[in-house]
């Protein structure tokens, strides 16, 4: 990954370009391309607000089928017939990146319980793994012992 940023430095790629850039007649489109949990940073967000006065679509996608959506949003023309698929909310795309983004399920679960130990503090967290640890073991001995 370091190699790979040396490189693109030297070829003098800016830091914030979307991921996938298309450039047609029609209009350039930008999209950036993120995992389930992911959000633009500051960075991107100011090279999109530089790239929409000019006319270009600038889109945030959270999976490859969302960013195919942008593109056929945008107006790309694709060689074969291309129905779009049905995409869950928090894949996207979005225009807005300063819009609140939806979460996957499993993302919000696991944000919601490190807010949790945040606010707990490393005692409490310890206190409560032990008392759940503790729960669990007496659930298996009740368990083996058929009661």
């Amino acid at each position: 990954m370091r190699l790979s940023g040396i490189f693109q430095k030297k070829r003098g790629v800016r830091s914030g370009l979307p991921d996938v850039e298309v450039i047609w007649p029609g209009k350039p489109i930008f999209v950036e391309i993120k995992s389930r949990a992911g959000v633009a940073s500051k960075v991107q967000k100011q090279v999109c607000f530089e790239m929409l006065p000019v006319g270009a679509d600038w889109w945030l996608a959270r999976s490859a089928r969302a960013a195919l959506i942008a593109l056929h949003l945008s107006g790309a023309v694709f060689r074969r017939k291309w129905k779009p698929p049905r995409l869950k909310p928090f894949e996207g795309p979005f225009a807005d990146p300063n819009e609140r983004l939806p979460q996957a399920p499993n993302v919000a679960a696991q944000r919601r319980v490190a807010r949790r130990r945040g606010r707990l503090g490393a005692r409490e967290a310890t206190r409560l793994a032990a008392e759940r640890d503790d729960a669990a073991g007496e659930t298996r001995i009740a368990d083996s012992l058929g009661t």
